[in-house]
């Protein structure tokens, strides 16, 4: 063979390493497919006005891009986000990981389908299956709940409806009608046109219902907050409801008053009796609430009626006068009532002079008895004090008075005339004692003066008498 298909072969079994080396190369090396590791929750819950996160994990990335894809379009681009940059956000939990935040959640944001989506460029590699979706759970408008307004008045027995309104949203706002805190059972409804739930409330007026106090509340579940709201109170007008206010006895031939009282809605303006014309008086007065008459025995059993008018109508109440009988000596004593009226008051009135009188001659005797006590007790015995009746005019001086004069201590133990030393002393001095006494003059007068002197017991005494003192 010759060299040149030598070179030759040589040349092709190079080539053939080449290209099994570069095909093993190739097989060995390939990255992996990326592919989806977390796939975003088929239906994520979230409260309107609050927040949501969607979650997706990437495996094998490599030099691919990550989108989110909302129905078909594209609304970021990895951890870019490329519309509604005020509403979306990518959380950067890590490289791989690319959970899409919404706030606020808004009311629409049910009607998308969100998708996590691997992209080669413009190229789409991968994607789960099921779109991720948000169920909104609604809050109603901060209007809501909204009373229908009611009229000023209601007649008495007419028909009244009240209306409730709330939002129609999901889930259900739960309304409640109450009357003075009492719950009332009314009945649901639904606007379509404006999309509110409604709750009626129909009943009959009555006089008991003027000025109730009517309330529909509103209960949200998802925020567990009651909003309320009123139609104001309700407002009855009804005609006059009379009652005659009857006097406890009613004997004959004595003057009994009655009153027509009446409770209306509006206020009653006009009141009128109607009597027999015999017991009318002169001048009498029909358009009054007060009647006064004088029945005599023959107008026993005799009816009398109290009409009572205002705008809404009038009303009528009748009454039976039933007289009491007297015997003869009750009736000549009550034949002049207004004389035994005054006999009354005038009685009581003089028992309460009377009663007055006598406290203020009693406090007038009494202060003349401590006038003068006070003044013997005080003024008498000052002046005692300071004249002495029957007596000379001299100054006032203690029953008894006395001034002791000791001598002046001596240095000479001998001539010492204080008090004696202490006990303890084997010598004691000497001592003299001079006292002056004045006395009254009523006393008798002996030997008053006396000098003591001695030792070992012995004493020296002598006394002298004076007229008006004695000394010791």
């Amino acid at each position: 063979m010759s060299n040149s298909v030598l070179k030759h072969l040589a040349s092709l079994k190079l080539l053939l390493l080449f290209l099994i080396i570069d095909v093993k190369f190739s097989e060995s090396g390939s990255p992996p497919n990326p592919s989806i590791q977390t796939v975003p929750q088929r239906m994520t819950e979230g409260n309107e006005g609050d927040e949501v996160t969607i979650f997706c994990t990437v495996k094998n990335l490599g030099i691919y891009n990550v989108s989110w894809l909302r129905d078909a379009q594209r609304i970021t681009l990895n951890k870019v986000v490329l519309v509604d940059k005020s509403y979306y956000e990518i959380l950067n939990h890590g490289e791989n990981d690319f959970a899409l935040k919404i706030e606020p959640v808004r009311r629409d944001d049910d009607r998308w389908d969100y998708k996590c989506a691997v992209f080669d460029n413009d190229v789409m590699i991968t994607t789960h299956t099921l779109p991720a979706k948000v169920k909104v759970l609604e809050v109603p408008k901060s209007k809501y709940p909204i009373c229908d307004p009611i009229k000023s008045g209601y007649i008495e027995n007419s028909v009244v409806r009240v209306t409730c309104r709330g939002e129609t949203i999901q889930p259900k706002v739960k309304l409640e009608w109450t009357k003075n805190g009492t719950t009332l059972e009314g009945t649901s409804d639904l606007d379509k046109n404006r999309k509110e739930d409604l709750l009626n409330y129909t009943f009959v007026a009555q006089q008991n219902d003027s000025g109730a106090l009517l309330k529909c509340s509103m209960f949200v579940k998802i925020t567990g907050k009651t909003m309320f709201c009123s139609p104001g109170q309700l407002n009855v007008l009804y005609k006059p409801k009379i009652t005659i206010h009857v006097p406890d006895s009613l004997p004959v031939n004595k003057e009994a008053v009655y009153i027509c009282l009446s409770n209306a809605n509006p206020q009653t303006h006009t009141h009128k009796w109607n009597i027999p014309d015999h017991l009318k008086s002169d001048p009498f007065q029909p358009n009054q609430a007060v009647l006064r008459i004088t029945p005599t025995i023959n107008d026993n059993m005799t009816e009398i009626a109290c009409t009572a008018t205002n705008s809404i109508g009038s009303a009528t109440k009748k009454i039976t006068l039933n007289l009491q009988k007297s015997e003869s000596s009750t009736n000549t004593r009550e034949s002049k009532p207004s004389v035994n009226n005054e006999n009354t008051d005038s009685s009581t009135v003089s028992l309460f002079a009377i009663v007055l009188v006598a406290v203020g001659c009693s406090s007038l005797i009494l202060l003349l008895m401590v006038i003068p006590v006070c003044y013997y007790y005080t003024c008498q015995r000052q002046e005692e004090g300071l004249y002495m009746p029957r007596r000379p005019p001299i100054m006032l001086q203690p029953d008894v008075y006395s001034e002791p004069k000791d001598m002046a201590f001596s240095s000479d133990p001998n001539e010492n005339r204080t008090l004696p030393m202490i006990p303890s002393r084997t010598v004691h001095g000497k001592w003299k004692r001079s006292v002056g006494v004045q006395v009254p003059l009523e006393i008798e007068i002996e030997d008053v003066y006396a000098h003591v002197e001695g030792e070992g017991g012995a004493l020296n005494i002598s006394r002298s008498r004076s007229t008006k003192s004695e000394y010791v």
